[in-house]
């Protein structure tokens, strides 16, 4: 029997891997649907990868960010998974243009990371990528940190992150990112052009309220998402239960994701999601054709 991987990355944006290593990987571990979501971003040689992996279906996708407003007015970014999308013009186009390359934000960090004493032996984004990562199509945080820790600051990349850039913890050098990225109606709308479902990506991992967080979803539902991440790589049996009963209350379908990136203390590939998931989603696509 084989399992489903709806959310993984690739060094094409911020995972480890490259996508034949990666779908490699997922090989070994017994998955046969795979599908690759980088950030803001589309595999562009899905079909070469086909061919060469004919036991395993590669699945087209991209996990795209979107701006959403709560109840008090706050700005959130919001992740949403395109599955099954075509390769359009007009989607590579929007993407392009909904692609933060980070330049301001990296620089930032970096000069709040050597204010505190954190040396990683360059003063920009720059020459940040020119020492550490020059072959790298995307840079962001989880590369920061890994250099943090490979300097010998933290023990692991998740420390980095929790003790100095990340979202949740002590945040000493995090700046918030200002890019404005496509309203959430308008990403929905594009992966429904491209023939393609929408899935709201990691519901609990905004830093909302359950309540701001039913009210995000309410509002996918009603703006036309197809799904929601329930079975997902970071998620427990309590918080499975409750997104299970929050995607049954406002008519989504429940979607699975490790969101692999290859450098984090709990990412492993296989949860074991079975393939009956994906056979729902798959139906769901027959609207968008």
């Amino acid at each position: 029997m084989g399992y489903i991987d709806l959310h993984t990355h690739t060094l094409e944006s911020d995972g480890v891997y490259s996508p034949l290593n990666l779908i490699g990987m997922a090989e070994k571990e017994n998955i046969t649907h795979l599908a690759i979501t980088d950030h803001n971003r589309i595999l562009q040689n899905i079909d070469e990868l086909r061919n060469k992996f004919c036991d395993m279906e590669l699945i087209s996708g991209s996990e795209i960010s979107s701006q959403y407003y709560t109840t008090d007015g706050e700005k959130k970014e919001i992740h949403i998974v395109g599955l099954f999308l075509k390769h359009t013009r007009q989607l590579q186009s929007f993407l392009t243009q909904n692609r933060d390359d980070g330049t301001e934000r990296i620089n930032a960090m970096l000069q709040k990371l050597a204010e505190c004493g954190i040396d990683l032996d360059c003063n920009s984004f720059t020459k940040f990528r020119e020492l550490y990562y020059p072959e790298r199509c995307h840079i962001g945080r989880p590369q920061l940190a890994e250099i943090i820790m490979k300097k010998g600051f933290t023990k692991t990349v998740d420390e980095a992150m929790d003790i100095y850039i990340g979202d949740y913890g002590e945040k000493i050098a995090y700046v918030p990112s200002d890019f404005n990225y496509a309203e959430i109606k308008n990403v929905v709308n594009m992966i429904h052009g491209a023939s393609g479902i929408a899935i709201l990506a990691h519901p609990m991992s905004y830093k909302l309220t359950y309540e701001e967080t039913e009210k995000l979803i309410e509002h996918f539902a009603y703006i036309g998402g197809d799904g929601m991440e329930v079975l997902y790589g970071g998620y427990g049996d309590e918080m499975r239960r409750q997104l299970k009963q929050l995607a049954d209350k406002y008519s989504l379908l429940e979607s699975c994701g490790s969101d692999y990136h290859g450098n984090r203390v709990a990412d492993r590939l296989n949860h074991c999601f079975p393939a009956s998931y994906l056979e729902r989603l798959r139906d769901r696509c027959l609207y968008y054709k």
